[in-house]
């Protein structure tokens, strides 16, 4: 077994740069501050993209997916109203559709920002 040379860090007291130390300390608080905002963030964006998000959409898709259902019955019992039907239906679950892509880009786009926000604070961490 091979054991490894250790490396001594050895530094007197008066060789410390007292700017260099206060640098640090705030980088690092301010790599801190960054990721506790981004811990209370992701809490708040699970339960938005669940309740406020995901439980709507789906909720509107299910139900379109109904009324497409009645739509196909309709267009063999009275054919007018179920072509009429069907369409509507179409229209809203192209709606539906661009809706839910708008709005996961949007909040995906909030995170990015967060989490952009992160890796800045330790970039400019490792730079020193």
């Amino acid at each position: 077994m091979t054991a490894f040379p250790r490396a001594e860090l050895k530094v007197k007291v008066e060789e410390i740069d007292e700017n260099l130390v206060t640098l640090l300390q705030v980088k690092w608080q301010a790599l801190i501050d960054a990721q506790t905002l981004l811990v209370t963030f992701l809490r708040d964006y699970e339960k938005e993209m669940f309740w406020e998000h995901e439980v709507p959409v789906n909720s509107c898709k299910t139900a379109n997916a109904v009324v497409a259902v009645g739509a196909a019955v309709l267009l063999f019992v009275s054919p007018p109203i179920g072509l009429a039907v069907g369409i509507g239906s179409g229209v809203a679950g192209a709606g539906i559709a661009a809706g839910d892509t708008i709005a996961t880009r949007i909040k995906k786009s909030k995170l990015g920002y967060r989490i952009a926000i992160v890796k800045s604070a330790a970039r400019e961490l490792e730079e020193i």
